[in-house]
């Protein structure tokens, strides 16, 4: 298959490695014949690297042109392993998701899942599986049966899913800011942070709970030096509207809203006595399970731990799904990716709530449609907040 370079880049010698030794490099414009998809060093999020039949060596696929191609003769489902198979799918379904949405004003979503037929799943075949709000046997469908990404071919699969909402709620035993009474969710874990002054405490909770308004005015990553609002105060929620008898935890101090994440941090007032403890009594264990990167979690037992839902157990249906999500009653959709699926499981007043597998937490539910629950891994989370589970 021969290939376009698009930038200087550098010829490997010997492994697909920004260590190994440089023999020369290509310029754009040149080309180069592939015979081999191989797993390599990470660049710029990108760790797909291909072999040259012409000189042996190896390239970045990131200096490399074209992107829906495949490579025949091999197959690449036997020969790479699980995390290399989920990684390189990770990447075709962002880029395949933001191609089809820009044409597909009936997508929903899109998951890396498993190729059904019949209503058999065939466990063996990953699949792209794309969410629309309804399904058709027309012969106008747009999505192919196969694609293909960086020499890999990759199946796909159509299911129906309605528009997916963030799940903030009326009042409920959640949490809510002062000034804003009606968009309530649930009170998640609490973390710690080691700062110049000492350790904080914070609870960790979604953004477009802790900071509604803000989503509502496009402001989507809140800090005290960049981002003024008078009140920042959190409370937890009695069964009213009102602030007779409820107790004040602590202000907003952190938060955030982009591709992957939708979290907030609450500093506590007095936080240092508070343990992460479920209502069932789980004790959550202060090291968190990244479920992301295999398929080995697929199908496992999870609970959610809500305050509308309480506690709920599920089924982690994929560990990598992009969704739309409608809030402010349709007036804004956003976007995300990179997000653990589980069969539905929750309802309005549960963002935020912690879910766990086992006694370790996965990740804080964010939203969810008729068929599914969306929940943001805690491991993105506590890398951007440079924060531990207490």
């Amino acid at each position: 298959m021969k290939l376009t370079v698009n930038k200087y880049l550098n010829a490997r010698i010997g492994s697909a490695s920004t260590g190994a030794a440089c023999q020369f490099y290509r310029s754009p414009g040149d080309t180069i014949t592939i015979d081999q998809i191989i797993m390599g060093d990470e660049l710029d999020g990108n760790s797909v690297w291909y072999h040259c039949s012409d000189d042996g060596c190896y390239y970045w696929s990131g200096g490399i042109e074209e992107t829906t191609f495949e490579i025949t003769g091999t197959d690449y489902y036997q020969q790479l392993s699980d995390r290399e198979l989920m990684t390189i799918l990770g990447e075709a379904k962002n880029y395949f998701w933001n191609l089809f949405i820009k044409t597909m004003p009936e997508l929903t979503g899109m998951y890396i899942g498993d190729k059904t037929t019949g209503g058999a799943v065939a466990l063996e075949n990953y699949a792209l599986v794309f969410q629309v709000l309804q399904k058709s046997n027309s012969s106008g469908n747009p999505i192919p049966p196969v694609l293909h990404y960086k020499g890999l071919t990759i199946k796909t699969d159509v299911t129906s899913a309605q528009t997916a909402v963030l799940q903030q709620a009326k009042p409920g035993d959640s949490i809510a800011r002062t000034n804003g009474l009606s968009h309530w969710g649930t009170l998640s874990i609490k973390v710690s942070r080691k700062e110049e002054e000492g350790l904080f405490f914070y609870l960790l909770t979604n953004y477009h709970v802790a900071a509604y308004d803000l989503v509502a005015a496009g402001v989507y990553d809140f800090d005290l030096t960049a981002v003024n609002i008078s009140d920042r105060s959190i409370v937890s929620s009695p069964q009213s509207n009102t602030l007779n008898g409820q107790t004040e935890i602590g202000a907003v101090s952190d938060g955030v809203l982009n591709a992957t994440l939708d979290a907030a941090l609450v500093l506590m007032n007095d936080g240092a006595d508070a343990a992460n403890t479920t209502g069932n009594a789980t004790a959550i264990d202060k090291t968190p399970l990244d479920v992301q990167g295999t398929s080995q979690y697929k199908n496992s037992q999870v609970t959610l731990y809500g305050a509308k839902s309480m506690i709920q157990p599920s089924t982690i249906t994929s560990v990598n799904s992009s969704q739309i999500f409608s809030y402010n009653n349709g007036n804004l959709f956003i976007r995300l990716h990179n997000l653990i699926q589980l069969q539905q499981c929750s309802q309005p007043g549960d963002s935020g709530s912690p879910i766990l597998l086992g006694n370790k937490i996965i990740g804080i539910l964010v939203g969810a449609d008729d068929t599914s629950s969306y929940v943001i891994p805690i491991t993105g989370i506590l890398k951007y907040f440079n924060i531990k589970i207490s």
